[in-house]
């Protein structure tokens, strides 16, 4: 494994890469990845939404432009686009705007933290990230539109499915099959060989030693609060 030198991961080189850069989103998940990109070096030139969620002109003292007139403010050549949106409606608002962006002649970018390790030659798929201490171990395979948080382990031989969500923390062992637009929460740890369906939500803290079939849903049972007050705990 390697540890990567920079912030980026464009199929494109260095010298080609245009640093201006449009964020779609306004939301927690839009701040954060916008100051990730900041620190790799990237121009943030606008937020963009909808224009029914458009109810601000800035964020981050940076402007807010409505994104169905956006290839009206910038040309898309000039620039690249980042979806900044979680898992919604399994993930698919992430996939929608990722179309239409593109159908409107933007060139999507992806983001992989330079705190990330990734094994030599590994190739990210288009419009992917992966946060700072992740771990993607050798012939791991992230397909397109994917988004992995901090200190994920993803185990050899894991193939991610387009469209899916991995919070921060989870760990995959070898040879997991993760299928398309599923949502898998912080923590949640993946038995070896396991093959997750399309559409799954493996809630936080799940550990899954079983197939689980498209569509599935496994969740933890919430802790219960005690009926004591915590002085009365002997620590």
């Amino acid at each position: 494994m390697q540890s990567n030198d920079r912030d980026n991961t464009t199929t494109q080189e260095v010298d080609e890469i245009k640093k201006e850069l449009i964020l779609y989103g306004v939301g927690s998940t839009a701040e954060f990845l916008c100051y990730y990109f900041k620190k790799a070096g990237w121009n943030i030139i606008a937020f963009t939404v909808d224009r029914s969620w458009c109810k601000q002109s800035h964020l981050l003292d940076i402007p807010v432009w409505p994104f169905e007139d956006i290839d009206t403010y910038r040309n898309p050549s000039d620039c690249q686009i980042f979806i900044a949106v979680g898992p919604t409606g399994l993930n698919q608002v992430r996939r929608k705007k990722l179309d239409e962006a593109v159908s409107k002649g933007f060139v999507p970018v992806s983001y992989v933290s330079a705190e990330a390790m990734l094994w030599d030659g590994m190739d990210i798929s288009e419009h992917c990230k992966i946060g700072e201490r992740t771990i993607c171990q050798p012939f791991s395979v992230i397909e397109d539109n994917v988004m992995i948080g901090s200190q994920c382990l993803i185990g050899h031989h894991t193939r991610v499915g387009s469209d899916s969500f991995l919070a921060s923390g989870v760990m995959t062992g070898g040879n997991v099959r993760i299928g398309e637009g599923s949502v898998i929460g912080t923590g949640a740890i993946i038995k070896n060989d396991v093959v997750i369906g399309k559409e799954c939500i493996i809630g936080a803290g799940v550990t899954l030693l079983q197939d689980a079939p498209d569509g599935s849903v496994f969740m933890n049972v919430g802790s219960q609060k005690l009926i004591i007050s915590s002085r009365q705990v002997p620590l």
